[in-house]
């Protein structure tokens, strides 16, 4: 089972280390970091329920969706952390997208 509260930890310290990211994302919101932080802990609750129901149709909310188009464009970071803690890319699509 995946582990929701270490799967945010590591993302936590992907933050730390690329403030690139975490500014992209505060910016998209627009909120402080620390928010970011907390919107980050739902991304990951909400990319756990993508791995483990891939074919349902799951919907972001709107401020999880701005972090995770952040994420994404940062495409190594979130390619390497989908492959070490899903075992495979989470791909995004829209929703109007039939193959959700």
């Amino acid at each position: 089972m995946i582990d929701v509260q270490d799967v945010y930890e590591d993302l936590c310290r992907l933050l730390d280390t690329d403030e690139t990211l975490l500014e992209r994302m505060a910016q998209a919101l627009p909120v402080t970091h620390e928010e970011t932080r907390i919107v980050c802990f739902e991304l990951v609750r909400f990319l756990v329920w993508k791995s483990l129901y891939p074919n349902k149709l799951i919907a972001p909310t709107e401020e999880v969706d701005e972090v995770w188009h952040e994420f994404i464009l940062h495409t190594e970071l979130y390619r390497e952390f989908c492959k070490t803690h899903f075992g495979t890319f989470i791909d995004h699509r829209p929703l109007s997208d039939s193959r959700v």
